[in-house]
This record gives structure tokens, sequence and C-alpha cells, in this order.
């Protein structure tokens, strides 16, 4: 679970969001595991065309959580899409 914060988008209008999201990922340690996520999320967030952020105002993404499996089962890989929340 990766969560991002100080995130400046266009939609109706610019708003400062934050978000939740997942993604399954195959690494050989949590660390780079962490990584890649991130990685992943800078990338998709980037294709979507929606970031106001600046180099002196830039997102903050963190791993909130990490759990081993075994198997990704039917998710897909590596996952996308975002739950986007308000910023108080």
């Amino acid at each position: 679970m990766v969560e991002g914060k100080n995130i400046l988008i266009k939609r109706d209008h610019i708003e400062r969001m934050g978000f939740l999201t997942t993604r399954w990922i195959s690494a050989p340690n949590i660390q780079e595991a962490k990584r890649i996520a991130i990685e992943h999320v800078k990338k998709e967030l980037d294709s979507l065309d929606i970031l106001l952020n600046t180099l002196d105002d830039i997102p903050l993404f963190s791993v909130e959580e990490i759990r081993e499996v075994n198997s990704f089962g039917d998710n897909l890989v590596p996952g996308s899409g975002f739950t986007f929340y308000e910023e108080e």
C-alpha cells in the first residue's frame, strides 16, 4: 500500500490531494519492493498528466504497508489506479 501526499492536481479546479493505492511487486527484498512500488506509482501519475507540482513543492510518497505473499492470485500485477482524498 502506497500513500501519496501533497499531490497538486487539476480537475474542474486545482486541488491538493492525497491518495492510497495498492501495488503487487516481485522483488528480492523489502527495500527493493518499496522502490519499485513508488516508481510504478510515479510513472502512472505522470501518464495521467494531471500533476501540477513544481520542483519546490514536490509530491511525497511512502509505503504504508507491505505483506509478503506466496502468489498474487487473481490480482492484476502490478495494479493501477488511485483512491484520492482531499488534504486538509
